[in-house]
């Protein structure tokens, strides 16, 4: 069994070897560790990119706690990670949601990933005017601003 796990690490090694920086984080999840992640963004030079990266890292840290499982223990399926490599920075996150807010999801992440930057703007305006708030509080705000200060598409997989 140890061997196991030591052959998974030499294999994560050698994924990560040419990161400048890597960070993976798998484990209870609450509001305290942000001011963690936001202490990492301060170590970016650009004071643009560090605004952006620290949204955008809040942002997802933040989706893992309103929208992922309840459990509350380590060996659910929430995770968190940034990557820094040569040709950008990179935010990703996993976590389990019930089909309902599978539902819910989808149709958003879609919509905000055919829509152009300007269009976007637009979209966050009406949906501020309008006050569309899901259960949790949600409106999909959260999710149209990482696709404009990110200014890529959000990548998603639903298993």
């Amino acid at each position: 069994m140890q061997n196991d796990q030591l052959d998974k690490i030499e294999k994560l090694k050698a994924h990560f070897s040419g990161d400048l920086i890597s960070l993976y984080y798998r484990g209870i999840f609450s509001d305290s560790f942000s001011d963690v992640l936001i202490s990492l963004a301060e170590h970016e030079s650009h004071k643009s990119v560090r605004k952006k990266l620290n949204f955008l890292m809040i942002e997802v840290f933040q989706n893992i706690i309103r929208h992922g499982s309840e459990s509350g223990n380590e060996s659910s399926d929430e995770c968190f990670g940034v990557r820094s490599v040569q040709d950008g920075l990179y935010i990703y996150s996993s976590n389990s949601i019930d089909k309902e807010s599978h539902e819910e999801l989808l149709p958003k992440l879609e919509q905000v990933n055919n829509l152009g930057k300007a269009d976007l703007k637009t979209l966050y305006r009406e949906i501020l005017e309008g006050r569309r708030l899901s259960e949790k509080g949600g409106a999909g705000l959260g999710l149209i601003e990482m696709a404009r200060r990110s200014g890529n598409p959000i990548q998603y997989k639903f298993e």
